[in-house]
């Protein structure tokens, strides 16, 4: 989709959104029409968000995905987990500038949260993963983070790897144990926020004064929307509004010290060095410290980055200018993103058949 084509579908959501509660919005001729408030099934904890185009696996699949997400023994020393690095109080991160593997290694990138990963296209921050399988994967064998071989899993589980192998059809190992903890992640949604409920669900008192001034700044003046959008075109192959807050896609941002090279790294093309994925905005105030080297620690500082213009390494996205926003309005973009937090994001699920030990 063109970024023109883009902008003009933001602004058609966003006339019929909140002219209501008394925004001024300029809008298209053809955009006037008001959308369908509720792109979910209802206007609850999934607001915002349609059906993934991966149907959910088997909720036996993902009740054991979810076993192995926590199980400490799928490590070369017994330490790490998933769910070492994918806190669920933090919104599945920790709370580090760069993840901590196995023997305390420290790795160069920030642990991202792993919500509505089912609309992803491409995993990982520099997109090396073509699916949520092959970035599970990627974890459990990569000597720094978890280490595991075919041979070391199978050992690991023990008995436990009959259940996988009849659960799955397929001997333990690193592929089946990724097919399940995928399965699992693709089961995580964020949706629901009070944005969404403004947004989406007819809510005029959902968003404060200020909340509202930062979705104004945010689709406006701070031009934050051009990378984390929040609806596609319906011919996209997901189809339908998504409110996902990302556009799945690679900017440089002058972030970091340059010895990493991102996306180019994957796509052999220099003008991708340093470039890395656009991370969702849904719960973006539990997920401190924030870039892809985890070097600003709060989201005012984040703020404060973008509003001076980025950073200033070689092949910085053009899109990326001086803002000229004053104290005030730099607070209430803040707070919008904060209004982007969903309630209970990860709920509770039934007690497992076969608990697996070592958590």
């Amino acid at each position: 989709m063109t970024r023109a084509r883009t902008a003009l579908l933001f602004g058609g959501l966003l006339v019929a959104a909140v002219a209501v509660a008394g925004l001024q919005y300029r809008s298209q001729p053809e955009a006037r029409r008001r959308p369908d408030r509720n792109p979910g099934a209802a206007c609850g904890r999934t607001a915002g968000l349609v059906d993934p185009a991966r149907a959910d696996a088997p909720a036996e699949v993902v009740g054991l995905g979810q076993r192995l997400f926590d199980d400490r023994r799928l490590s070369a020393d017994g330490s790490v987990s998933c769910a070492r690095c994918h806190q669920r109080a933090r919104a599945f991160t920790d709370g580090l500038p760069a993840a901590v593997g196995i023997a305390g290694r420290v790795g160069r990138r920030n642990t991202p949260q792993i919500f509505n990963l089912a609309y992803s296209p491409l995993f990982l921050w520099d997109g090396r993963a073509p699916t949520l399988e092959d970035a599970v994967r990627a974890a459990l064998t990569n000597p720094a983070e978890m280490g595991m071989t075919d041979g070391s899993v199978a050992r690991a589980l023990g008995a436990d790897g009959a259940e996988l192998e009849r659960v799955l059809g397929a001997a333990p190992g690193t592929a089946a144990v990724a097919r399940a903890i995928a399965a699992y992640v693709a089961s995580l949604r964020a949706g629901g926020s009070r944005a969404d409920r403004f947004l989406y669900c007819d809510d005029r008192t959902a968003l404060t004064g200020p909340e509202q001034e930062g979705l104004r700044l945010f689709t406006g003046r701070a031009h934050c929307v051009r990378c984390h959008t929040f609806e596609h075109d319906e011919t996209t192959p997901l189809g339908g509004r998504l409110a996902l807050f990302t556009d799945n896609r690679f900017h440089n941002l002058g972030v970091g010290r340059g010895d990493d090279p991102g996306r180019a790294a994957v796509s052999g093309r220099a003008e991708d060095a340093g470039a890395f994925k656009t991370p969702t905005l849904r719960n973006v105030a539990r997920t401190a410290p924030y870039m892809h080297d985890g070097s600003l620690p709060t989201l005012a500082a984040v703020v404060d980055f973008y509003n001076r213009g980025g950073g200033h390494r070689p092949g910085v996205d053009p899109d990326i200018v001086p803002l000229g926003l004053d104290a005030g309005q730099r607070d209430a973009l803040v707070a919008f993103l904060d209004a982007l937090t969903s309630p209970d994001p990860d709920p509770p699920r039934p007690p497992a058949a076969t608990a697996a030990s070592g958590r």
